[in-house]
């Protein structure tokens, strides 16, 4: 996948990576051309969060980026997609915890709604999920 972007973190002085975290990302649309976001608020060791986030998350061992893209947006939106296409990576770094992300986005249609299956942090961290029109994005 093309990378598009390499973001540094500048908020935490940079000490090195030990290791490095696939992601998927999904811009996901429905029917109506609205996309979703996760809306996340929260506080931690990066501080204090209230933002709108793309769903996804961590690619699991053994699984591949399509099946993890699934995953993480049937579990996080609660939504069946098709019309999968790649936009491309973004590598970014966090380095309050020494980790490089690579992130892969693509754009889905979401044609089924199943339900949400947070797992117990997400529980506890994700507000809501909107659909938003793009010109509100």
């Amino acid at each position: 996948m093309r990378l598009l972007y390499k973001l540094e973190d500048k908020e935490f002085p940079f000490k090195g990576y030990d290791h490095t975290r696939s992601i998927v990302r999904g811009i996901i649309y429905d029917d109506d051309f609205k996309v979703a976001v996760i809306h996340v608020v929260t506080d931690d060791k990066f501080g204090h969060r209230d933002v709108y986030e793309t769903p996804g998350g961590g690619v699991k061992k053994g699984e591949t980026l399509l099946e993890a893209l699934k995953r993480e947006i049937l579990e996080e939106v609660g939504v069946d997609i098709d019309k999968i296409e790649e936009i491309g990576r973004v590598e970014d770094f966090y380095n309050l915890i020494n980790r490089k992300n690579n992130n892969h986005y693509y754009l889905a249609h979401a044609y089924k709604k199943e339900g949400q299956r947070l797992e117990e942090y997400e529980k506890r961290v994700f507000e809501s999920i909107k659909w938003l029109d793009i010109d509100e994005l």
